[in-house]
């Protein structure tokens, strides 16, 4: 009967948390939580390792996305410590998106498990235990974030902290090998988590010096000479290897990111620190009432035992009194630290340790923060359900329904849990793009998808990268937490030409070398596997001069890429790169795109130029005078008569410029505008 007592409270509210939350995430696995775009990025990392696994990949930090740069995997997380789940279930037969279900449901199971196990071994009862864990493992703050699946495994979180705590708490001093290995294992599952969890071990480390600073050291150092000789030969090569590995992980990062000068602008992690609003306001990684109701009645309790004789909590011989009062120490030692108040936040002073600013999301340290949080939460249930008398079982199982609904309820109804993909949406994405590769494939190609009109570019990126992997192919596409030099991922005109330009400045490549790597390219647009992509049409007649109305106004604006936002007909471009994309007239037969140009130079050393492209396919270069009337005889390919819209690019040429003064940048004193456009038979 003891057994079945202890049991139920673990059984329930796994299956609340794993099945709950974790398979109603993955529709019962058929979708993938979150939209096309990061859950797409985090399948591409783990289909690599697999592939690495499997001896398909040849480099394990190279993935073959942004090709040709190397090292691309330490842009992002890279899923080292929680792949093995993955390429499991990859080498029963698993599908990419299945196994990424089932990686996604283990992860969130691991979690529950090691937080309920860690908890019992610090002697929380039963039901308090496993309420715990289900706030560590699926409170609301964990599913604010669906789309960014590398931050479910956390389950070396409860195990690294028990290590820790034991070890500098309990004169057990060894047991810091054994944590050093977790905190290892946390970084490779994840960076961001990984640093957190120093955070976090930190505050707990001045928690527990502050709480007996005369007698902290000394007790440690007393431990640690009573220690066996080969327990202390075991924690220091444990904590030599986790903290070894460590290093080297966080190392490799900090070569990729001096070698590409990856940083994030103050501002923009600014903007990510968070506030008390943060996760006690209207957000999406608000607490939730149920948890901040029992925290609040925790900390009522905590204070109020200062002024009562009766300790807290009532067991103090089980649980250790010291724990709990670091904990609430520790989280507001993590508070002070990285929240934000007003305008300022110590946090900032951080920022001036290396390798800290690759850290933007600073909010996300709640998925760490949730742990003392989720023990804080558990001495309170302990209390309260110690205030029932035992043998009073109807109360008691009143109330424990009562905490349960508390903890439990918001998370289980949040809209959060659905917010996924299916499969067959992903599966579709790639499934259109089949087609348009040739056959046979060149075996040295090299995958380049073209941005889709309408949608935003990193799904097209992904696009590429998945399909690329499908067809083992590298790939120019990419798309991750950073981007090599050079690269504008973010601009709508982007194509082939700036990816093997921004490689050849960076490896200082030749243009033969270049040439090279075009020619092998395998160029697919996905455009071409969609209707007109337009919500207007031009005029029947032949010959027509443009008639269409504010271009700002039209979907898509026709001045597609290169001019500000809202732009309108007469507007000054002000890119590189200039594209038109312009639905052909219904009726008419138009052969001949005519265009009068005006350009704006700024540069006596530069003779203006631009190369025409149509449909990325190069046309010729024009050489233009802002003298002169500059008019563009442009004939038509069959290919865009066919589908029935044009897409122009005009490319203010670097040739002039670099041969008179060498100083390529002098090209940005350069614009164009469209003064006159007609269709002609």
């Amino acid at each position: 009967m003891r057994s079945l007592k202890q049991a139920f409270p673990f059984t329930l509210f796994f299956l609340l948390a794993v099945v709950g939350y974790g398979v109603r995430s993955v529709d019962w696995f058929t979708a993938i939580p979150g939209n096309l775009g990061d859950p797409r990025l985090n399948s591409v990392f783990l289909e690599h390792l697999y592939g690495w696994v499997i001896g398909r990949n040849a480099s394990l930090w190279s993935p073959q996305f942004f090709y040709p740069f190397q090292n691309v995997l330490a842009f992002s997380d890279n899923h080292f410590g929680s792949a093995i789940v993955y390429v499991f279930f990859r080498i029963l037969g698993f599908t990419r998106e299945g196994a990424m279900s089932g990686w996604i449901v283990i992860g969130c199971a691991l979690n529950f498990i090691a937080s309920y196990w860690i908890l019992r071994k610090l002697k929380f009862a039963c039901f308090a235990a496993a309420a715990a864990a289900f706030i560590f493992t699926a409170a609301l703050p964990i599913l604010g974030d669906p789309n960014h699946a590398q931050l479910i495994y956390r389950f070396a979180i409860p195990l690294c902290f028990y290590y820790f705590w034991i070890a500098i708490q309990e004169g057990q001093p060894a047991k810091l090998g054994i944590a050093a290995l977790w905190f290892a294992e946390q970084f490779f599952c994840s960076i961001y988590l990984g640093v957190f969890l120093s955070y976090f071990l930190l505050a707990t480390l001045i928690a527990s010096i502050l709480l007996d600073p005369k007698r902290f050291f000394l007790h440690m150092w007393h431990s640690w000479q009573l220690e066996p000789l080969i327990n202390k030969y075991l924690a220091i090569s444990a904590s030599v290897a986790g903290l070894g590995l460590t290093t080297l992980l966080l190392w490799k990062y900090q070569l990729v990111s001096a070698e590409h000068a990856l940083s994030w602008p103050f501002e923009q992690i600014d903007n990510q620190v968070p506030s008390l609003r943060t996760f006690f306001g209207p957000t999406d990684f608000f607490l939730g009432y149920g948890v901040i109701g029992i925290l609040g009645m925790g900390a009522f309790l905590f204070g109020w035992s200062f002024f009562r004789s009766k300790p807290y909590p009532p067991l103090t011989n089980s649980i250790s009194s010291s724990l709990q009062k670091a904990m609430w120490i520790t989280v507001a030692i993590v508070i002070v630290i990285t929240f934000k108040f007003d305008n300022f936040s110590f946090y900032y002073l951080l920022l001036k340790i290396p390798g800290i600013d690759a850290i933007r999301f600073v909010y996300r340290i709640i998925f760490v923060l949730i742990w003392p949080l989720a023990i804080l939460a558990g001495f309170t249930l302990q209390e309260l359900l110690s205030y029932i008398n035992p043998k009073a079982l109807k109360t008691q199982y009143c109330c424990m329904g009562l905490l349960t609904g508390m903890v439990c309820a918001e998370s289980l109804l949040s809209p959060k849990i659905d917010e996924h993909t299916s499969f067959i949406k992903w599966r579709n994405r790639i499934n259109l793009l089949r087609p348009l590769l040739p056959n046979p494939l060149s075996p040295a190609g090299i995958l380049f998808v073209h941005n889709r009109i309408h949608e935003e570019n990193a799904l097209t990126e992904l696009d590429g990268m998945v399909l690329a992997q499908e067809i083992n192919r590298p790939t120019l596409n990419g798309f991750s937490g950073h981007e090599p030099t050079g690269y504008h991922q973010a601009s709508l005109c982007f194509s082939y030409r700036d990816r093997i330009k921004a490689y050849q400045r960076y490896a200082k490549i030749s243009n033969a070398d270049s040439n090279a790597l075009i020619e092998r390219l395998l160029h697919i647009d996905p455009n071409l596997t969609k209707d007109k992509p337009f919500s207007y049409s031009t005029s029947v007649n032949i010959p027509i001069e443009i008639n269409y109305p504010n271009p700002a106004k039209l979907t898509p604006n026709p001045l597609y890429c290169g001019w500000p936002s809202m732009a309108t007909w007469e507007t000054w471009s002000k890119g590189m790169v200039n594209g038109l994309l312009l639905p052909l007239p219904i009726e008419g037969n138009p052969q001949v795109l005519e265009l009068e140009i005006g350009i704006q130079n700024n540069s006596p050393l530069l003779t203006p130029a631009i190369d025409l492209w149509i449909d990325n396919s190069w046309q010729q270069t024009f050489t233009l005078d802002q003298t002169k009337q500059n008019r563009l005889m442009i004939k038509i390919p069959v290919s865009s008569q066919e589908k029935g819209w044009i897409f122009v690019e005009m490319e203010l040429s670097q040739s002039s410029a670099t041969r008179i003064s060498d100083k390529p940048s002098e090209i940005s004193m350069s614009a164009i505008k469209i003064k006159k456009l007609r269709f002609l038979p």
